[in-house]
């Protein structure tokens, strides 16, 4: 188990690890170890891996497609490593605010990025993007939608 930690938290990590392990149950960490040493933990690992960069692909590919025929609505900052996690800046004819509830109303689930500044600090319109409990399938059509509530809100 400690290749998975870095060096300079193993001790740390063995104290509190210690302290957890009065209490921890034996069956449990028996099938941890089990789970782990047969290979199970690394193929479910690289099965999760694979599964949200394809996301992230086909989210980044929609969103750039999208961001061609909006004529402004939106940037979308590209990255040289597509994320499940993303933003999109919005332009200033459009509220954030006044936003999120309408594509809650549509099942898009999205979040102002208002709760990450300071509060005297400028804040930019940015309407944050996850696609990690989204299905591959319904990626490209969800930013469709999302696209066409931008382009109803900007009327």
């Amino acid at each position: 188990m400690m290749e998975f930690i870095p060096e300079s938290l193993t001790d740390i990590f063995n104290r509190f690890k210690k302290l957890l392990d009065i209490d921890s149950s034996m069956l449990s960490q028996a099938a941890l170890e089990i789970y782990v040493k047969s290979g199970m933990f690394d193929r479910h690992k690289q099965k999760i891996r694979t599964s949200y960069d394809r996301r992230a692909r086909l989210l980044t590919d929609s969103l750039i497609r999208e961001q061609a025929r909006t004529d402004g609505l939106f940037s979308f900052p590209t990255m040289k490593h597509p994320g499940i996690h993303t933003h999109l800046v919005l332009n200033e004819q459009l509220s954030v605010p006044r936003l999120v509830p309408v594509l809650k109303k549509q099942f898009i689930l999205v979040e102002s990025i208002d709760r990450h500044y300071l509060s005297d600090f400028p804040r930019e319109n940015i309407l944050k993007l996850n696609a990690s409990t989204v299905k591959e399938e319904r990626v490209e059509h969800a930013v469709k939608e999302l696209v066409e509530v931008l382009r109803k809100a900007q009327r």
